[in-house]
């Protein structure tokens, strides 16, 4: 099995499954720029290259179908479980490879886990229900903030469109507090 440096990518068993809209871009590209597994790890390099450079010429609309495309993924992925880091369930996430190089890549928020893992623990959070260990409110237009006071996780999300954000806040539940003075209806 080979797995690339950033978990996008996971080739196995003669199989490859792409995790992210790099992944993605570099399935698209491998059958003519790859034709073993030794030489794959070069071809996402320089298509990884290719997404970041659209990305800085053409700005958020790139950015907008990139999220497009990795929502895709997330979707034909859904419930594929293993060693793949698959994700396990529906809930759409916004911008879900951004907040999981900001957040677990770059932050080290949550330790090392795979975008399927981060996914997961992101959704059970937004499925949970208010009580115990877990606070949250909704607002009247549809905002989903939730708390989990055992793991310090907090995320945002709305009703209509799954999950917006999903991290642990350096002040754990003065965060928290905060959004409720905030966002919470009087």
């Amino acid at each position: 099995m080979w797995v690339d440096p950033m978990g996008n990518v996971v080739v196995s068993g003669g199989a490859l499954f792409a995790l992210s809209v790099w992944a993605v871009e570099a399935v698209l590209n491998i059958p003519t720029i790859a034709t073993t597994v030794s030489q794959f790890p070069e071809a996402v390099a320089a298509t990884l290259r290719a997404a970041k450079n659209a990305i800085d010429k053409y700005g958020s609309e790139a950015s907008n179908y990139i999220d497009e495309i990795s929502q895709e993924v997330q979707r034909r992925v859904s419930g594929s479980g293993g060693d793949g880091g698959g994700w396990d369930g529906d809930t759409p996430f916004q911008n879900l490879m951004k907040k999981f190089q900001q957040h677990v890549v770059g932050r080290k928020e949550f330790g090392d886990i795979t975008p399927g893992e981060y996914y997961n623990r992101a959704n059970n959070l937004y499925k949970s229900e208010v009580g115990d260990n877990i606070l949250g409110f909704t607002t009247k237009e549809g905002g989903i903030f939730k708390f989990n006071k055992l793991t310090g996780e907090f995320l945002y999300g709305t009703e209509t469109g799954g999950i917006t954000t999903f991290y642990k806040p350096t002040d754990g539940i003065d965060y928290w507090f905060r959004q409720v003075t905030e966002w919470c209806e009087k």
